[in-house]
């Protein structure tokens, strides 16, 4: 099978020749073909629906169990990336549990996926590990943790840690990291602070938020939230004191 359609090759069988040099043994489809199944097995799409997708380009459809042999063969590369040695330099180490949901036999499962992301120095982002995980507790952030800094990703490899401010994480980056600055991802916070607003005053709640975000000092930082404080504590107290109690992480960066 090829992106231009079926080709029949007559391979000889014979004890003097072996042909894989040019054909690969048992081979029924080409390499290209392989990439783009493992490619949309990769994006998402169903065993059933990459059959579906490819069957214009290739006349013909291709099954669901072949997909999953297809996909099978990502197995290597998954537990090699797993593995690999760690040890690169970063701005910030950003730290993060993704919910997602795995299709079992009894339905939908949702679980957390422990995700380190490394903020480089030329401000691209590189995901440095992910792991599933029964929760975001402390035990399975310290576990994480504790891989990441065995395989080589140790405090003097980034600058600053970014966390969502869940409390699992908060108690096991002292075990792993003792006395790296933590930054509170301001993000999470802003959308934390405004869930305490009414939405006709949401828009101008977060220029403020912004203000504190976006300056370029400590002090200006603080003044801002001085400011976002006295228009807003005497309406919404709930939301300046989520802001007020997590100040001092805030502006770690």
């Amino acid at each position: 099978m090829t992106a231009l359609g079926d080709i029949e090759q007559a391979v000889p069988r014979t004890r003097r020749y072996c042909p894989t040099e040019v054909l690969r043994a048992y081979a029924r489809r080409k390499a290209e073909i392989d990439r783009l199944i493992a490619a949309g097995f990769l994006l998402g799409l169903s065993t059933r629906k990459i059959g579906e997708a490819l069957l214009p380009l290739l006349g013909r459809p291709v099954s669901p169990a072949t997909v999953s042999r297809v996909a099978r063969s990502l197995d290597d590369a998954v537990l090699a990336f797993h593995a690999r040695a760690l040890g690169g330099r970063y701005r910030a180490l950003i730290l993060d549990g993704v919910v997602l949901s795995r299709k079992t036999g009894a339905g939908a499962l949702k679980r957390p996926v422990l995700v380190a992301l490394g903020l480089r120095h030329d401000n691209r982002r590189e995901i440095i590990d992910y792991q599933l995980a029964a929760s975001e507790s402390e035990r399975d952030w310290e576990r994480f943790l504790g891989s990441l800094e065995r395989r080589g990703l140790r405090e003097d490899c980034f600058e600053i840690v970014c966390v969502d401010g869940g409390r699992g994480l908060l108690a096991a980056l002292p075990t792993v990291y003792p006395g790296k600055p933590v930054q509170r991802c301001w993000a999470h916070k802003i959308r934390n602070v405004l869930d305490k607003l009414r939405k006709a005053d949401r828009d101008a709640a977060r220029d403020g938020l912004r203000n504190i975000m976006n300056a370029r000092t400590e002090p200006a930082a603080r003044s801002a939230a001085r400011d976002f404080a006295d228009r807003w504590e005497k309406d919404y107290p709930n939301a300046v004191k989520c802001l007020r109690e997590d100040m001092d992480r805030l502006v770690t960066c």
